[in-house]
């Protein structure tokens, strides 16, 4: 394998910037939605989380939706972000807190009702505004990897969570999301149930990152595909009433130890991604929205890193391109 200069990889980022920066998007903003077969949402994961770094006034032109979680020790800041998107016409993605209806090891906590029923009484004012609750990320890979909790129960867990919030509210819309975990040929959601969606549940997201012909882990979870294939096989298990969305990969990790050149053409490829997720939900009916992750570039998770959509001027662009084109703003 021929090995790169800094020279050279500079000169095939700019080549893709080039590409990708004036071809855009196939279907321009035109202050009008564009006429999409499924896709309507469009926005950032986190970019109203407390603990991170609030986003939502920076990407507010050309986002519908924004993705607001907070503690339930500190209910104070999703009232705050609700009452933003409220004022701004936005809609509401609510990241629950997982304490709500989990413990530690995401088994059912013990007062889940209780913890419901005032969880549920503030977020109550702001129902015309949420597009979705999502009780708890990626249940499924987290609670067997982390946890070994088996498919199974955690789908049992999930259909209990669903019950409950819509014995509350039952026109509500409810969410999780799978990643490429949950797709390993033995011990996963998609190897032991034969309808791994939990009843209940109404739109499904997935997540992977690093590449789009081969993304995943071959040699911990034998579990390497294109994002296609992944989609495809959580869209042959929906109703005709269920909708997937997506998230596409819109960080860079830093390199350690650090390589400008290697960080500048990782973000070269993450516009060539940006268009791929865009053409795919574009392009499926199933496809209801498309949330960008991760726009912040200040996230340090362990030793690592994540160079977000804003660190890069040309992604950015790329980004507020697709959202206009989706929200026709």
């Amino acid at each position: 394998m021929i090995e790169r200069t800094a020279k050279e990889m500079l000169l095939t980022l700019t080549l893709l910037f080039l590409h990708f920066t004036t071809t855009g998007c196939s279907r321009r903003a035109t202050g009008v939605a564009a006429d999409f077969q499924g896709l309507r949402y469009f926005g950032y994961y986190a970019d109203a989380f407390a603990g991170m770094t609030p986003i939502t006034p920076e990407v507010l032109g050309h986002i519908n939706v924004s993705w607001i979680g907070g503690d339930a020790a500190d209910p104070a800041s999703i009232v705050a972000a609700l009452d933003y998107t409220k004022n701004h016409d936005l809609k509401a993605a609510i990241s629950m807190p997982p304490s709500i209806f989990f413990d530690g090891n995401l088994t059912l906590a013990e007062h889940y009702q209780e913890n419901w029923n005032t969880f549920a009484e503030q977020i109550q004012p702001y129902l015309e505004n949420i597009l979705f609750l999502y009780p708890v990320e990626e249940p499924f890979s987290q609670g067997n990897v982390a946890y070994g909790v088996p498919a199974a129960v955690m789908k049992n867990q999930l259909e209990t969570v669903a019950s409950v919030i819509k014995a509350t509210f039952p026109s509500i819309t409810l969410a999780l999301t799978y990643s490429f975990v949950d797709f390993a040929p033995r011990n996963s959601a998609f190897a032991d149930l034969p309808n791994p969606l939990p009843a209940g549940f109404d739109w499904f997201g997935f997540d992977c990152y690093g590449s789009w012909y081969s993304c995943g882990n071959q040699i911990v979870f034998q579990t390497v595909h294109s994002i296609p294939w992944y989609v495809n096989q959580i869209k042959s298990r929906l109703s005709a009433e269920q909708k997937i969305f997506l998230f596409a990969d819109g960080f860079v990790s830093e390199a350690n130890p650090p390589s400008p050149a290697h960080d500048l053409l990782e973000a070269g490829l993450r516009l060539e991604l940006a268009e791929r997720y865009y053409q795919l939900a574009a392009s499926d009916s199933a496809v209801i929205g498309l949330f960008g992750f991760l726009f912040q570039d200040d996230y340090i998770e362990g030793s690592e890193r994540f160079l977000g959509i804003r660190h890069w001027p040309e992604l950015q662009k790329k980004y507020r391109q697709i959202g206009m084109t989706i929200t026709g703003k």
